[in-house]
């Protein structure tokens, strides 16, 4: 019984990395899709937000427009050049005028939907931003470059499912101190018990 459950207890680390793996690739690609709307949708971005997966969205953009429009270039480079001259806005707002400095270093930033208060954060970035590009998205594709608009669309679903991943991890996070603070419990209740609660 013993030599059966080793290799269980062997493989089951193994499949656990493997599941974390997948997730970080997953999350990364979706980041590095939906990152290139946020600066155009969002606000109060946190200091390192904008890093690696930058670079990763411009090239997946970038290799997108060459495989989908190779003769036509444009734009691509339009939603570059845009892209880039708001990271540089989001970074003016950052250092001079404190944009985002109360946030987590890596906040993903505030849709520009809940600045009022109307609408919680959870609800713009999974239903009003999603609709907002979708809409955009149809536009600028069936008034200038299909391609572009199908790009955004990819965009906005990559941003719901990144959001998606981001409440699931924080899901598992609170029930980790959860679980925590039932285990300090138990133990604290069996070492009363044990040596008593004057010890």
């Amino acid at each position: 019984m013993s030599q059966q459950q080793q290799p269980q207890q062997a493989g089951g680390p193994s499949i656990i990395n493997d599941m974390e793996t997948s997730a970080f690739v997953l999350g990364l690609l979706m980041s590095s899709l939906a990152v290139i709307t946020y600066p155009f949708t969002r606000v109060n971005f946190g200091r390192e937000f904008f890093r690696f997966q930058v670079v990763l969205g411009l090239v997946i953009l970038w290799f997108y427009s060459g495989f989908t429009s190779p003769q036509d270039a444009m734009p691509c480079v339009v939603l570059t050049v845009a892209f880039i001259a708001m990271l540089i806005y989001h970074r003016i707002r950052y250092f001079f005028f404190g944009a985002g400095q109360d946030q987590h270093s890596r906040y993903n930033g505030t849709p520009r939907a809940c600045k009022d208060g109307r609408v919680s954060e959870d609800n713009a970035k999974l239903l009003v931003e999603p609709f907002v590009i979708g809409c955009f998205a149809l536009l600028v594709a069936s008034l200038w470059s299909g391609s572009l608009g199908v790009f955004l669309l990819a965009s906005a679903a990559a941003g719901i499912i990144e959001h998606q991943m981001y409440l699931w991890r924080q899901r598992q996070q609170i029930q980790e101190i959860r679980d925590a603070e039932i285990d300090q419990e138990i133990l604290t209740d069996r070492f009363d018990r044990k040596f008593g609660s004057g010890f």
